[in-house]
């Protein structure tokens, strides 16, 4: 340095030494900062790994969370290589949950960062339910935003504001039982007239994920209110109403009423979903076997018919009796689908057996292979099933034929008089009937080769 402050006429010797100890002294003072701040940095992030999960009570979180001060240890290049090496199942997780919180909370941070911070609290489950009241917090001021941003008439809901409510919900959802809290803020949502149909239906899918009796309620109620329009958004509202009220299962028995009034729907996929949720309670359901009978005898569309004849076979028992009376009574289109429930209920079912084996004769040949399949079922009895099915050989229809010839491989043992029959057609019959005689056969004694 005396190279560059050397006295000169305008610099006194005294003068140059006194600028050389100022800078000596200004260099030291830069790195003793330096160094301390590095090492407050070591301590923080030692802190944090050691740091378990401290219990966080309600209303410290939400005061947290109303706070517009950002977080002191929040880092948003540290959140980033977080998220994406973060396993939420592994054992570092828990200890990641602080970090994930202060990143949640931090209202500043880049787009996305936030609800990748949510999601991973999610995916984490029980460890971070501390998240759960900070979501709803979130959640509630953002219900507040949006009520506050003017939407054009048909306008697309595409607001931060909005957003920020999906990915919430998103998150709550995922949560399951331990967001029980967010019930009545993620109702407002479903409930409200300024909700975009979009939110509405990710508000009713979060409340059938929380699946708590209070949730299930709200989902009930606005399944039973008058169905006021029948366009898209409403149809998927409905249908997702629906499954969450299925995914609920036993649960749902207080909304077998408005399951019930479902099933009458103008539209088909709303009846099926319905019965599919019906038949979800099983037994309990047995207060909705009308509602199940109508649609299965009346309704024009198969799918709905299908759905409705599978949930009276999950009613089981209660609904032996009015199954048997439409399999001798009913006509060939509902018919095969009342044997195929019976089938279904099994041994609850023994008592329609005579019922069923009478329609081994039945003009319709799906009636016939739905009998023979269902007292199979039943029973496990191959006397009973053989002759039939080794006639259903016979038939023009190919898939009665490959189901019949399935049937024939599984029977343990073969009569000896079915064995000779099927000799027989493999020998004599027409090409459909010694194809499938043959393969029956076959199949019976390579499997008998690997026993």
């Amino acid at each position: 340095m005396r190279g560059k402050f050397q006295a000169t006429s305008f610099l006194p010797e005294r003068l140059v030494q006194m600028l050389e100890h100022a800078l000596l002294a200004a260099v030291f003072v830069f790195f003793f900062i330096v160094a301390s701040s590095s090492s407050k940095s070591a301590e923080v992030r030692q802190g944090v790994s050691d740091r378990s999960v401290t219990p966080v009570s309600k209303a410290t979180t939400r005061e947290k969370c109303s706070n517009d001060v950002e977080p002191a240890s929040h880092d948003e290049a540290r959140v980033e290589a977080l998220l994406s090496a973060l396993d939420p199942t592994g054992r570092q997780a828990s200890a990641a949950v602080p970090i994930l919180l202060d990143s949640l909370r931090a209202r500043q941070s880049k787009a996305g960062l936030r609800e990748r911070s949510a999601m991973m609290l999610a995916r984490i489950g029980e460890p971070a339910r501390n998240a759960v009241p900070v979501l709803i917090e979130i959640l509630d001021r953002s219900g507040k935003a949006r009520s506050s941003e003017p939407v054009a008439s048909g306008a697309k809901e595409v607001s931060t504001a909005a957003n920020t409510s999906y990915w919430c919900m998103k998150s709550l959802g995922r949560f399951g039982h331990v967001a029980a809290d967010a019930v009545p803020s993620v109702t407002v949502f479903l409930r409200s007239p300024e909700t975009s149909s979009q939110l509405r239906v990710l508000a009713a899918d979060t409340l059938g994920q929380i699946r708590t009796s209070a949730a299930i309620g709200v989902l009930t109620t606005e399944l039973m209110k008058p169905r006021r329009a029948s366009d898209y958004e409403s149809i998927l509202l409905r249908q997702t109403i629906i499954d969450g009220l299925a995914f609920a299962g036993p649960l749902a028995v207080g909304a077998i009423p408005a399951l019930g009034r479902a099933t009458e729907d103008d539209n088909a996929d709303v009846r099926r979903r319905a019965c599919d949720a019906l038949g979800a309670l099983g037994p309990r359901a047995e207060g909705a076997m009308n509602s199940l009978f109508e649609r299965l005898i009346l309704d024009e569309n198969a799918a709905v018919q299908d759905a409705a004849a599978n949930a009276l076979a999950q009613v089981g028992d209660p609904a032996v009796a009015s199954l048997v009376d439409l399999l001798e009574r009913g006509s060939p289109d509902v018919q095969w689908q009342a044997a195929k429930a019976l089938g279904q209920v099994r041994p609850a079912a023994k008592s329609a057996v005579e019922s069923l084996r009478q329609s081994f004769d039945s003009s319709s040949t799906k009636v016939r292979i739905e009998a023979v399949d269902s007292v199979w079922k039943i029973s496990r009895t191959p006397q009973m099933v053989a002759a039939a099915l080794v006639k259903t050989l016979s038939d023009d229809d190919r898939q009665l034929r490959r189901r019949a010839a399935g049937l024939l491989v599984e029977l343990k043992p073969l009569p000896r008089d079915t064995s000779v029959a099927l000799q027989k057609l493999a020998a004599d019959g027409n090409a459909n009937e010694r194809r499938a005689a043959a393969y029956v056969i076959q199949e019976r004694s390579r499997r008998a080769a690997q026993q």
